[in-house]
């Protein structure tokens, strides 16, 4: 009879393992990343700038999700010809709702939600002197897909793709990779 009840404790202990395991997709979790903003500007070619991201969020199932993004910039965009003109993220939040589909190994979702940027830009003279610092906000609806990968049970290392809608002739689109840490 012991023995049975041993047997009996261990399928059970098992089974409950299993489905700690496989619940990747719902709980409490946090991440850091980073992320580069690509320009496509009609008046000024301007290279890409790069931002640092921490991020957290909620997963009720995968069909029910809630992200939220602080990023700030590490390094700025200069124009490709001749240096003339410098844009830097100074700093972004973004909430998206976060619905996916996931197995085993990986994950595919989408991002739809809402980001905020504050930015700058100098234009230089051909000297180097700073000719004026213009202060920009843009928000809107942020859109995005993403692939993450399942590591263990606990992070996750993920690749996205995100866009801003286009303002004042420029269009931002975003490439990101971060980790996350499931609770």
């Amino acid at each position: 009879m012991e023995c049975s009840m041993k047997l009996l404790l261990a399928v059970v202990m098992s089974l409950f393992s299993v489905c700690v395991m496989a619940d990747n997709a719902r709980g409490f979790y946090v991440g850091v990343g980073m992320a580069e903003f690509m320009y496509d500007d009609e008046v000024i070619d301007v290279g890409n700038a790069r931002t640092a991201e921490i991020l957290g969020g909620y997963k009720h199932n995968a069909a029910l999700g809630l992200e939220i993004r602080y990023g700030t910039g590490v390094s700025e965009a200069n124009s490709e010809d001749d240096d003339s003109l410098e844009r830097e993220i100074d700093s972004y939040y973004a909430v998206y709702y976060k619905p996916e589909l996931i197995n085993d190994e990986a994950k595919l979702y989408l991002l739809l939600g809402y980001m905020d940027v504050d930015a700058s830009e100098t234009l230089f003279a051909q000297d180097g002197s700073e000719v004026s610092q213009l202060d920009i906000s843009e928000s809107g609806a942020s859109y995005g897909i993403g692939i993450g990968f399942i590591l263990n049970q606990r992070f996750n290392f993920n690749i996205e793709y995100r866009t801003l809608p286009e303002q004042n002739d420029v269009e931002t689109e975003i490439v990101s990779a971060n980790f996350d840490y499931r609770f």
